[in-house]
């Protein structure tokens, strides 16, 4: 070590305070930098594994491809693993429930097909040689032919076909069934191919087919040793690199083999996680930017730490450069020396950093695993994934981030000259004018005052460098905090409008009293309501509409008015409700009254721009006449406040009518389009699907239901938005850090340069009392100035993400009031305690040592 070098160590070593503060400061910066790469790693291998668990482990599959040709893809791809599956054919079968069903889709898989394709084994097994199959739990649950672990099935295997604009074609899976809804020339026919099997069930499976798709799903098993040369199946390959190439290696791959590239399917889902795509790849674009940018805002924070840091010392050691100039120091001697102290803090700092970083997502994915796991509703554990890259990465922005904050003090360093040094001139160069304060001012804010005033002009550097930190921390956690305040926000009214936690819908007619029993049967259910809802809108009578509609209703309505600017069309929704309640709601029998009753729910959302306002359509009143098409509806009641399960007028103009059950016989034409839902609260949300479901079983229910859970749904979104709270309050906290331990360093150095001047002010009478004052003063003015640059910003900040998070009542709309007081308590808080931190040696110093200190 040099000459040079060993004064460098030995000034860190006397200043520890200084040094440790930078060391954690610079821990800090790295840790940041290594977990936002860390994250984005692990997010996005995280999703990787949910799209595998959802799409299966596959990035690209040949269909209908030969055995043969099969193999030679194989050997042709640098694939990791690759596995078989065949589509057997269509087998018919009666389907007694509701939904048009009317076959049996029989899969094979081959033994590596079953544990990377997603299929959810409810009971039993997979199947393990020929002759043995899986089916769906609609086909074990068929009403009228039941089938259970252990019994034969038999298959006749067949496909579909129907002329299609003059061409017959064949119909896959994704074709709904062409049944006698469709014209007679597109009906389909089922042509038997002639193969036939009997299976034995040894397992049953989750249904995944969608509504459209003719056939309940079976899967029985591949051995592809039997399967000859000359037979056609699908070659599903997981490719053991992932690159912009992928797509000209696997069309090559399928030329070479005589496949067509019109039988190549990609995964793009999983391709697109992987940072490859044929079309504009907006995630990974995303993922790019946002990494940039928070690393971008880290290297700032961390350079005004760091920055400030190394011009201290130069201040410090002007006299000490000045004279190892006098004896012959060269620039690049004292330049060195600088970055010395750089090179040293970032060989601690970095590894530890690292470190540091990397436990951090470790401890923070631990806790928050569980809960993000619950929140998408699927089963994939999260584990951080630690690369190279993101070492290397987290090495290079550091190390640029100490050079730029090393290297500009290093050039003023070089720059120091004898004559300046010794004089101590070269960092005061104020002039008279630029310190001067007016008389109000002095009046107003005292000796004190003026004096704290005048050391904030003398300091600019000092002072800008401490208001630019406040600011970045004032400005980045209100936003962080409005972020999370709207996101709640459009949750809470995206999800939590309707008073019901779990909805029952579609419930044929023949069933509804029975649906009913085992609801009220079921332990956890704590409140329900029957809603039987018209599938048709009704029109109001246009005279009267025009009448009763208020000026709201109107500009509402204003995308549904004809040309001419006179007539629109006011749409009516007529939900029904069980005539006790609706009794019970409107305080009244309606038993014996002439007429048609209803509940008027007069609310209606109305969207403009980016926000969703709550308004009343009509004019009316109780006992009013409404004419709905050839209907006479008087008004019970009219409300906001709507039964459980019945919903308000929605965007483009409508109002909903809540009348009893007995009316629905008025209103025959539409009675066979009621649709029959149930509404429910529960006191157990995460097991009350399974509930039902158990109990329609039992039950016997074959109508085509669907569970709609709401309260899980809203406890996911919460759980999400948590977890986002956590990563961007743990960013803000950590730069926050940053820009702390910058302020502590920037304060207490300039209160240890500013020794001579406090033991002058107290040597002409300044008492402690407006010593005190004087620091209260200053601490007020950085405060002040952070919140007068910092507030506007973040206030355009607050509007814009309220604008951008779209979905918000008007009504409902508050501003984030508490945010802001918490962030500028924050900034006065830390100013003030880095204040008094800083003072508190200082006011016990004795005048003598005060006056005897010299900046050396």
């Amino acid at each position: 070590m040099n000459i040079m070098n060993s004064l460098t160590w030995k000034h860190m070593k006397a200043n520890k305070k200084r040094t440790i503060v930078t060391i954690l400061g610079v821990i800090i910066s790295v840790a940041m930098i290594t977990a936002v790469s860390t994250a984005a790693l692990t997010f996005t291998t995280y999703l990787q594994n949910i799209q595998i668990q959802r799409g299966g482990a596959w990035h690209v599959k040949y269909v209908d491809v030969t055995k043969q040709q099969g193999n030679k893809l194989i050997d042709e791809l640098d694939e990791k693993f690759s596995f078989y599956t065949q589509v057997k054919g269509y087998s018919k079968w009666k389907d007694t429930s509701k939904v048009v069903k009317p076959y049996i889709y029989v899969e094979a898989y081959d033994s590596t097909a079953f544990d990377k394709l997603p299929v959810t084994l409810l009971d039993g097994r997979f199947p393990e040689k020929a002759g043995e199959i899986i089916v769906s739990k609609e086909i074990s649950n068929n009403k009228e032919e039941t089938y259970k672990i252990g019994d034969s099935i038999s298959m006749e295997y067949g496909k579909r076909f129907a002329m299609i604009e003059g061409e017959q074609k064949e119909f896959k899976q994704d074709v709904e069934f062409h049944g006698d809804t469709f014209p007679v020339e597109e009906q389909e026919t089922w042509k038997s191919t002639g193969e036939k099997e009997t299976y034995t069930i040894v397992g049953i499976i989750e249904s995944d087919e969608w509504f459209a798709m003719p056939g309940r799903r079976a899967i029985t098993f591949l051995d592809d040793n039997t399967v000859a040369n000359s037979d056609t199946l699908t070659v599903n390959v997981f490719m053991n690199k992932v690159s912009n190439d992928l797509y000209n290696q696997t069309v090559s791959a399928g030329r070479a083999a005589g496949v067509d590239e019109g039988q190549l399917v990609f995964q793009d889902d999983l391709l697109r996680l992987h940072g490859v795509s044929k079309f504009e790849d907006t995630y990974n674009k995303m993922i790019q930017i946002c990494t940039t940018i928070l690393i971008l805002i880290i290297m700032v924070g961390s350079i005004a730490l760091i920055y400030n840091s190394f011009a201290i010392s130069i201040n410090e050691r002007s006299k000490q450069f000045g004279m190892l100039s006098s004896i012959g120091a060269t620039k690049e001697q004292k330049r060195n020396a600088v970055l010395f102290e750089g090179v040293v803090t970032g060989a601690i700092s970095i590894p530890l950093g690292i470190i540091a970083g990397f436990v951090g997502m470790w401890t923070t994915f631990t806790i928050l695993g569980p809960i993000l796991e619950n929140a998408m509703g699927i089963n994939v554990g999260i584990k951080v994934v630690v690369s190279s890259e993101s070492i290397i990465a987290a090495v290079i922005f550091s190390v640029i981030t100490i050079f730029i904050s090393a290297y500009l003090p290093a050039r003023k360093a070089a720059k120091i000259t004898p004559i300046e040094a010794i004089r101590q001139s070269r960092d005061i160069t104020v002039h008279a004018k630029q310190v001067k304060t007016s008389r109000i001012t002095q009046r107003l804010l005292g000796v004190e005052g003026d004096l704290a005033i005048k050391n904030l002009k003398r300091n600019r550097k000092h002072y800008r460098a401490l208001v630019f930190s406040l600011m970045i921390s004032l400005i980045l956690f209100i936003s962080v905090g409005s972020y999370v305040y709207y996101l709640k926000e459009s949750v809470m009214f995206a999800m939590g409008d309707d008073s019901y936690d779990v909805a029952v819908w579609n419930i044929d007619k023949e069933e509804e009293d029975t649906v009913s029993e085992l609801l009220k049967e079921l332990p956890n259910v704590t409140e329900g309501n029957a809603v039987i809802k018209l599938s048709e809108w009704l029109v109001m009578d246009k005279e009267q509409s025009q009448s009763m509609i208020t000026e709201e209703g109107k500009e509402a309505l204003e995308e549904n008015w004809s040309e001419n600017n006179s007539e629109f069309v006011f749409y009516c929704s007529l939900s029904f409700i069980p005539d006790d309640e609706y009794e019970r709601i409107v305080g009244k029998k309606n038993s014996g009254s002439d007429g048609i009753h209803a509940i008027l729910i007069n609310q209606q959302v109305r969207q403009r721009g980016y926000s969703l306002t709550d308004i009343e359509p009509l004019r009316a009143k109780v006992n009013d006449k409404i004419k709905v098409e050839d209907y006479e509806i008087q008004l019970d009641l009219i409300t906001k406040e709507r039964p459980l399960g019945v919903g308000f007028g929605t965007i483009g103009g409508n109002v909903s009518f809540v009348l009893p059950l007995s009316a629905l016989s008025e209103f025959g034409q539409f009675d066979s389009e009621a649709m029959y839902n149930y509404y429910l609260n529960t006191s157990d949300a995460e097991n009350i699907e399974d509930d039902i479901v158990d109990a329609f079983l039992r039950g016997g229910i074959q109508s085509n239901y669907t569970i709609y859970n709401q309260a899980v749904e809203i406890i996911r979104n919460n759980q999400i938005t948590t977890v986002f709270s956590v990563f961007a309050y743990g960013f803000i906290t950590l730069i926050s850090l940053i820009c702390i331990a910058n302020l502590f360093n920037t304060i207490s150095t300039s209160f240890a340069l500013r020794r001579r001047e406090f033991a002058m002010l107290k040597s002409i009478g300044m008492t402690p009392e407006v010593f005190r004052r004087m620091i209260r003063m200053e601490s007020l003015m950085y405060g002040i100035k952070a919140c007068i640059f910092g507030l506007p910003i973040s206030i355009a900040m607050t509007l814009w993400i309220k604008k951008a998070v779209s979905y918000n009542f008007d009504k409902y709309y508050a501003f984030p009031y508490m945010t802001y007081i918490v962030g500028i308590s924050a900034v006065f808080g830390v100013v003030g305690i880095a204040m008094l931190y800083s003072s508190r040696k200082i006011r016990k110093e004795n005048i003598v040592d005060g006056l005897k200190t010299e900046i050396n």
